[in-house]
């Protein structure tokens, strides 16, 4: 079975090709079928509950599939297959807040899951491993399901984000950067891709060279969770006006 096996000699991943923007365009297609569910199932919490246990048993079975292969494979090693990239550490806090929904949980997946999913699925580090190598399949399937995760439960209204959520949400992310970077020298490896940028393309890439791109990060996240607040606040009003509004004619 040469489409599961470590040293893939099959096609590679190339960027925008037609796998590529399918797998996309599917990440889509079902990331607006979770939030119309959501929305559609606020008064239904038997149902609720199925879909959010599928869709944290996904992202669990993903992980475990992962490390899984590269133990079958003789290749894991501590210096890249601990679960500790941002993708690996959000699964598992996009799994938890499926399952025990809380505010912290839900902030971090909003800020962090979501946008970590949106990125690598249009900028994948996949590199030798395209279509149809399992690898494929399986990354593509892991972070979109990240994404249908921050979705349904953004669209399920069950917390408000405030302006200190961002900041909340940006310290722990240099926080955890921090305790990376020094377990990056212990194990050699380059988590958070805090040693040197990754080798395919990516939009790091584009942030200038190392170390530099490291603080342009930051910087880059700390707006972009701003410009994302600011977007669901507004997006929340004038929700909320139209919801009135309906409910006026109504009467």
């Amino acid at each position: 079975m040469d489409w599961l096996t470590y040293q893939w000699e099959g096609p590679g991943f190339t960027l925008f090709d037609t796998p590529h923007l399918i797998a996309l365009t599917l990440a889509l297609v079902f990331a607006i079928i979770f939030s119309i569910t959501a929305q559609r199932l606020k008064h239904n919490s038997g149902v609720d509950l199925l879909v959010r246990w599928v869709l944290a048993s996904l992202l669990i079975i993903c992980e475990l599939a992962i490390q899984i292969w590269y133990i079958a494979e003789g290749v894991w090693d501590v210096s890249f297959a601990l679960p500790l990239h941002i993708s690996s550490i959000t699964l598992f806090v996009a799994a938890l807040l499926l399952l025990r929904p809380k505010q912290w949980l839900y902030e971090l997946t909003v800020f962090v899951a979501g946008w970590s999913a949106v990125f690598t699925l249009v900028t994948p580090d996949l590199s030798i491993y395209g279509f149809p190598h399992a690898r494929f399949f399986h990354f593509f399937l892991a972070h979109a399901a990240m994404l249908w995760a921050a979705v349904y439960m953004f669209s399920s209204c069950r917390f408000q984000l405030k302006l200190r959520s961002v900041f909340r949400v940006w310290g722990i992310l240099n926080g955890y950067a921090a305790v990376m970077f020094g377990l990056n020298f212990l194990t050699g490896g380059n988590y958070l891709y805090l040693r040197k940028p990754p080798a395919q393309v990516t939009p790091v890439d584009w942030l200038g060279d190392w170390p530099y791109y490291i603080f342009v990060l930051q910087g880059f996240a700390l707006l972009l969770f701003l410009l994302t607040y600011a977007g669901i606040r507004r997006f929340q009003k004038d929700f909320a006006e139209s919801s009135r509004n309906i409910d006026t004619k109504r009467r």
